[in-house]
């Protein structure tokens, strides 16, 4: 049985792209609409006496990284640093050629291999290559200019793309050593950290980092990490006031305003959650905007329809909204770009498997889903147990097999996932012509539903375990229909009703060609 993605709870946490999307995005300007030239112009003092001492790539390449940062205005000597690097293309790293790019607004037509478009190419072996290629390329920068964070972070995020999770943590952990202050490094490795579970550390980072008491972007991953860990923060008072003060560009706030409004609204304050979701709203990026609209679903006063706003990658929000409207075509093609832009999550992985399945009647789409979350996720019980369920329905029960042993022997396996796993090996065993297994397996995952109270999975474990009895053409299959005809709950959510739906079409056309009187 297939588990379906569920958004009981979100959280702003930073997002973890590339450096090059992030200062495109914004998400590294200056955050105040005054100058704040007087806490950076140290540093940028710093790396251009270093450049202008040295002149070499890696000295031009940290100071052109320090310009974008701390987002400095370009002048004569940084320029001529961007040049430099131009100049040495040779003994340039593409990364370092993109930057110089962008600090002289220079146009760069290459298309990156790595921004596949769809979720089958994804999954294809060439296309590893090409991030292997990615890893090559970052380390061999590393060894000749080993103090330059951004590189850290980049060669982490393809580490982290491929599931090499222990690579990626060791060189974020580098990235911050050498550059503890860089809100960069700090919101890429809070993402990291979150992603796998490791709240607490991630959480500790962002916490007691100085730059947190005045840098809205870190006082926002603070709040979330904070309401993901129930905990009070001490920033709220200092949050509220940057986002109704009026020294702030709203864009830099967006995040702030979005963690204040989802605390205001899980504590039961709608009129001042709305007021900050509103806030957060009149500048948005893909995250603020994804929260706002996910806050839609719990408070009917706060409206948001993502197509209104010109943002940059906001897949998530776009197919969320498409999911509300019951067009899911739409709504798996923008999980399939949302997964693209967030190779790592699975979230979108989980989100487009169920969307195949539950709405599309689509086995085939919702494995390669689950095929490319397992990528960077490659012990994840629920995706390892999607895919089980895929397969086994798309005629390969032995290698569901293999995939659903797996799920057993996660020591982390939760008690919802469990039932589906047993709902799963119940699947596979019919497939397989084990049906008194099957039987076994189906009421083992039935009861556990019973057990934890949780109507539904036991409803969807009934759904899937009358099929099954259907297709052996069990007798008392009319008796089972006329219970789920019977049972109302299950009108509650569109993926059951639309499955049992599924399920009284396969009886009517089981029994039609018997000649048997339907229920």
């Amino acid at each position: 049985m297939a588990i379906f993605f569920s958004r009981n709870d979100r959280h702003v946490i930073p997002n973890f792209r590339n450096f090059k999307k992030t200062t495109e995005l914004g998400e590294l300007d200056s955050f105040k609409k005054l100058s704040t030239r007087q806490i950076f112009i140290p540093n940028i003092i710093d790396y251009k006496n270093e450049w202008e001492d040295n002149k070499t790539v890696a000295h031009a390449a940290d100071l052109l990284s320090a310009v974008i940062t701390n987002n400095v205005k370009s002048d004569k000597v940084i320029n001529e640093a961007a040049n430099f690097i131009l100049e040495s293309s040779k003994f340039s790293t593409s990364s370092q050629i993109d930057l110089a790019k962008r600090i002289l607004n220079i146009e760069d037509a290459k298309i990156n291999a790595i921004n596949l478009s769809k979720i089958t190419q994804f999954i294809e072996t060439n296309n590893h290559s090409l991030i292997f290629d990615k890893i090559r390329e970052l380390k061999k920068s590393i060894l000749k200019f080993n103090k330059n964070p951004i590189a850290y972070v980049e060669l982490a995020r393809y580490y982290s793309i491929i599931g090499q999770i222990e690579k990626a943590n060791y060189n974020l952990q580098i990235a911050l050593n050498l550059s503890p202050n860089n809100r960069y490094v700090i919101r890429s490795l809070v993402r990291f950290l979150f992603n796998y579970n490791d709240i607490e550390q991630a959480h500790d980072i962002v916490r007691r980092n100085e730059r947190t008491n005045f840098d809205p972007w870190l006082m926002s991953a603070e709040l979330a990490l904070s309401t993901a860990r129930n905990r009070g923060s001490k920033f709220v008072k200092r949050g509220i006031e940057i986002v109704t003060s009026d020294k702030y560009h709203p864009h830099s706030y967006t995040e702030l305003a979005s963690s204040i409004g989802t605390i205001e609204l899980l504590h039961g304050n709608f009129k001042k959650s709305k007021q900050f979701f509103n806030a957060s709203l009149k500048s948005p990026n893909d995250n603020s905007l994804a929260q706002a609209e996910w806050a839609s679903e719990r408070d009917v006063n706060i409206v948001v329809n993502p197509a209104d706003f010109q943002v940059s990658y906001d897949y998530e929000a776009q197919s969320m909204d498409f999911y509300h409207k019951a067009e899911w075509e739409q709504a798996a093609r923008l999980a399939e770009d949302w997964f693209i832009d967030m190779p790592f999550a699975k979230a979108p992985a989980l989100f487009g498997s169920h969307i195949a399945i539950a709405f599309l009647d689509n086995n085939k789409e919702s494995a390669n889903f689950c095929r490319a979350g397992l990528i960077s996720n490659p012990n994840d019980p629920q995706l390892l147990n999607n895919l089980a369920y895929s397969l086994a329905n798309t005629g390969k029960p032995n290698e569901a097999e293999e995939y659903i042993n797996k799920v057993f022997n996660n020591p982390t396996i939760g008690e919802v996932t469990k039932l589906c796993a047993y709902a799963t090996l119940g699947l596979i065993n019919y497939k397989k012509g084990n049906i008194d297994a099957g039987r076994y397996n189906y009421q083992k995952a039935i009861e556990e539903a019973r057990l934890l109270k949780n109507a539904e999975y036991l409803n969807l474990a009934t759904i899937n375990y009358v099929k099954e009895e259907i297709l052996v053409g069990n007798p008392q299959s009319g008796d089972f229909i006329k219970m789920l005809k019977e049972n109302k709950e299950i009108d509650v959510r569109k993926d059951l009703s639309i499955q049992r739906k599924r399920v009284e079409d396969l009886f009517l056309s089981r029994t039609s060609q018997k000649g048997i009187p339907s229920v």
